[in-house]
């Protein structure tokens, strides 16, 4: 069965491919509808991935698209021969199709770029599981992000035009709030009459000279997000250790003395305080306290805790520890 599958032709579409190049040769401005989310790698066949190179570096440099301007521009490049010559590029002039339809097409063919993908780096990460060179962790996290690279849209949203946007935001508008705040609460009043509440998407900094609480004050947050509003909590803590943070945790909802915490002098009433804190017990909180935590392993670890917990806000303690791909 193993030998069955390694021998199929790889994930294809050549009429969709080719619907797309002649919409291209004989519609230039269609070219704008897809171009920020496909690209010549998104071809299978070789002559298709050159003539849509040349199509792509014509409209790069402001000039007119057409059969004669797509063969000069490969016959530049040394490809025109490979490509199949004029006549394969007049051939795809001639096939039908509709430049409407462009996108519908361009995406069957962007679908079976991503499957071939997918192939590829799964094969290529089987072949390192079975050797001991890699680390297994590494491997795991290296596979979840390079399959999410591929996944992930390049071009990003379309844009609106502002009177669309204005009817969403209206009807949004409309709808009544808790507390008089449209996102979440911080726990803090003085926050939240500026902020309208922590909302979606919100990338919060929060900057001081050391020893000055940072920690403990975003430990507040998180705990009123996952305590108050039960919304799931994620806090990557590159520095402290997640019994340091715990303590730390316990400390702040409990009252009790951090030191007598650390010095283990803790009385009976207070380890019966600590234990009837159902609120804090019960806390979807979850630490992970990997340091020299790198920006591909931290965005794999919270793709999966965000798919296993529904996370909805992410701590970082503190930002500077995190590790590049490279030095720069």
């Amino acid at each position: 069965m193993a030998n069955k599958n390694f021998a199929m032709l790889p994930p294809q579409v050549i009429e969709a491919e080719e619907f797309v190049l002649s919409s291209l040769l004989n519609e230039p401005l269609s070219y704008h509808r897809i171009s920020t989310w496909i690209s010549d790698e998104s071809f299978y066949k070789e002559d298709h991935k050159m003539i849509f190179r040349a199509i792509a570096r014509l409209h790069a440099n402001s000039r007119n698209v057409d059969f004669i301007t797509v063969a000069q521009s490969l016959r530049e490049t040394g490809e025109l021969e490979q490509a199949g010559g004029n006549y394969r590029i007049t051939e795809l002039t001639s096939v039908p199709s509709n430049y409407q339809n462009i996108e519908e097409h361009a995406l069957v063919v962007q679908q079976k770029f991503l499957q071939r993908q997918m192939i590829r780096i799964c094969s290529e990460y089987i072949t390192k599981a079975y050797t001991d060179n890699d680390d297994v962790f590494d491997l795991y996290d290296n596979v979840s992000a390079e399959l999410f690279k591929q996944v992930a849209v390049k071009a990003g949203k379309e844009a609106m035009v502002l009177m669309d946007i204005l009817k969403t935001r209206l009807s949004e508008y409309e709808k009544p709030v808790a507390n008089g705040l449209s996102g979440m609460g911080s726990g803090y009043a003085s926050i939240d009459r500026m902020t309208g509440g922590w909302q979606k998407s919100d990338l919060i900094i929060i900057a001081a000279r050391p020893a000055m609480g940072k920690t403990a004050f975003v430990l507040n947050l998180a705990l009123n997000a996952a305590i108050h509003h039960k919304a799931p909590v994620a806090i990557f803590s590159l520095e402290m250790s997640k019994e340091q943070l715990t303590d730390r945790i316990v400390s702040s909802e409990t009252g009790i003395y951090l030191s007598r915490i650390r010095n283990r002098s803790l009385e009976q009433w207070q380890f019966a305080k600590i234990h009837n804190s159902a609120d804090m017990i019960n806390a979807p909180v979850y630490i992970d306290d990997t340091h020299a935590l790198s920006i591909q392993a931290f965005r794999s670890k919270a793709i999966r805790m965000k798919m296993k917990y529904g996370i909805q806000m992410i701590v970082i303690d503190y930002l500077q520890l995190m590790k590049g791909e490279r030095e720069n």
